[in-house]
């Protein structure tokens, strides 16, 4: 992961930053990616084959900020045709899927394709309702934290393309009992290796976790310039349950070493008492070492 040159601060990994510059002006992929199917990790699809920009306008909205456990999830997507020519899509509806937002390669539920055409007039509009029961693929109630939406492919005279959405779309679940609402100050250091991680805070809201960490990597100096290339990666759960990613940590350069910011973490059940957070490796420069920098923190 190549860090940004810009000030001092928290700033997000460059896989991230790539991300935002593609959803913000893309809507139909123009680069070679491999289509996203499946309810776990399946064998790729051919890689789609580069469209000219702005074809299909993409965006999805949902009928509530967030939702309990349970509750239906309606999602209203559309389609616009922002060129000058009548545009065809096959098939319509597109395929829908729901991943964790922190765990790529991991699909939750997949909405299959129609096996309907959709033609648009120039800036026509083509709308899809799509309601989610927030079950998996196997008809079991996912767990509740942060999940995002993609979109699976069109045909463009025989050939896939792959659709984005204009903007991401995170939908948050949360859990029935209700979300514990605090901040635990931990301090706690480990030490893999030679690599020592401190453990600082963990702040819980109604929205999301977010745990602090901090790390003076082997040779680090605050005027490095160009900023070292830095890689974490974590995962956590509550109460001993299943160990959930925690993906990449937004990083803040500091003089006397580096704060690692993991956020968007799912909230803390009400009733929880433990949290168990690890990192799992810490890459700086070219070195990395393997974890696990494991914390046990006390919610009581």
């Amino acid at each position: 992961m190549r860090l940004t040159k810009s000030l001092d601060g928290y700033r997000l990994p460059v896989r991230d930053e790539k991300m935002k510059k593609s959803i913000v002006t893309c809507v139909v992929a123009l680069t070679a990616l491999v289509a996203v199917l499946g309810c776990s990790r399946e064998p790729p699809e051919p890689p789609m084959i580069p469209l000219l920009a702005h074809q299909i306008e993409a965006e999805a909205t949902l009928n509530k900020g967030f939702y309990l456990a349970g509750e239906d999830i309606v999602i209203e997507l559309s389609f616009k045709n922002v060129t000058s020519q009548i545009f065809q899509m096959e098939p319509f509806p597109p395929k829908v899927l729901v991943t964790p937002t922190k765990q790529y390669g991991i699909k939750i539920r997949k909405f299959p394709e129609g096996t309907g055409t959709k033609v648009l007039n120039p800036a026509e509009v083509a709308n899809y309702t799509l309601t989610w029961d927030q079950r998996d693929n196997q008809g079991k109630q996912v767990p509740f934290g942060y999940y995002r939406l993609a979109l699976g492919s069109i045909h463009v005279m025989g050939q896939p393309y792959l659709l984005e959405l204009k903007r991401p779309v995170q939908l948050l679940i949360l859990p029935a009992e209700g979300v514990m609402e605090k901040t635990v100050e931990v301090n706690e250091s480990r030490t893999v290796e030679g690599v020592t991680i401190t453990l600082e805070r963990v702040e819980m809201s109604a929205l999301e976790t977010k745990a602090y960490a901090f790390v003076v990597p082997p040779g680090y100096s605050p005027t490095q310039v160009p900023r070292p290339d830095i890689e974490a990666e974590g995962e956590h759960s509550v109460d001993g349950g299943a160990m959930v990613g925690a993906g990449e940590p937004k990083i803040r350069f500091l003089e006397n070493g580096v704060e690692l910011v993991w956020d968007m973490l799912a909230p803390v059940p009400k009733s929880g008492k433990e949290l168990t957070f690890t990192v799992l490796e810490f890459m700086f420069e070219d070195e990395r070492w393997k974890g696990p920098w494991e914390f046990r923190v006390s919610l009581q």
